[in-house]
């Protein structure tokens, strides 16, 4: 008798990368992140041009807070996946995270113009203080094309359809709306005339999209008119 391991790594051999990636995503399941984050690394550096793995690379950098390392990771993912929208929303937010937010903006918009109506992209502009018609405003700038209920597709060779949205586990995984109703507060005090409540949502339970999705609840059921949305460490 004896009892099989739940993942084999071989240290040679074609199923070297992917078994590092299935070891990663096990640790990431587990909650030992520094561990999948050299898991990753011991996968890129047996596919190095793999897109999808400096993707999953970069993310984990960023979660164990090495943003600067995660921004060069997206780059060049980047290099090896031109157009990805999702790819240069991750770039975007790792910038982001890093205080280099003009170059955010630059990456998000281009994010924009390849997926007009990308999610994740207007919410991280949004954070950096591009409200959504401004970043209107500045896509039709860039690609020429009106935004809105006429937006123009923008076509782009060997452009590969995001599967990210957000933090994207792999290439990225949509995270549906949260089933539970909110439970909204009574109604503030009254009489106080012309009062307008600044709202911030703060996602910090490390399941992707979820500040949106409170967001589009709230707003929903007619409890806020807008708000901004940020991450915060898990």
């Amino acid at each position: 008798m004896r009892v099989a391991p739940s993942y084999r790594v071989d240290h040679a051999g074609p199923g070297l990368a992917q078994g590092y990636a299935a070891l990663a995503r096990r640790y990431e399941g587990e909650g030992r992140g520094p561990e999948a984050l050299q898991a990753w690394r011991k996968a890129v550096l047996a596919a190095p041009a793999d897109a999808d793995l400096q993707n999953a690379l970069g993310k984990a950098e960023a979660r164990q807070g090495d943003r600067d390392a995660a921004v060069a990771t997206f780059q060049r993912a980047l290099v090896l996946a031109p157009g990805q929208a999702a790819l240069l929303n991750n770039l975007g937010y790792a910038l982001m995270l890093a205080g280099r937010d003009e170059e955010a903006r630059t990456a998000l918009r281009r994010a924009l113009a390849l997926q007009p109506g990308h999610a994740r992209a207007q919410a991280n502009l949004d954070n950096l203080g591009v409200p959504a018609t401004a970043a209107a405003a500045e896509l039709e700038a860039v690609t020429g094309a009106k935004t809105g209920t006429d937006t123009a597709a923008v076509a782009v060779a060997g452009a590969v359809p995001a599967a990210i949205p957000g933090a994207e586990t792999g290439p990225a995984v949509a995270v549906p709306a949260p089933a539970v109703t909110p439970v909204l507060p009574g109604p503030g005090p009254t009489g106080v005339e012309g009062a307008v409540a600044a709202v911030e949502i703060a996602n910090g339970n490390g399941i992707n999209g979820m500040a949106a999705c409170m967001a589009d609840a709230l707003r929903a059921r007619g409890a806020i008119a807008s708000a901004r949305l940020r991450n915060a460490l898990p």
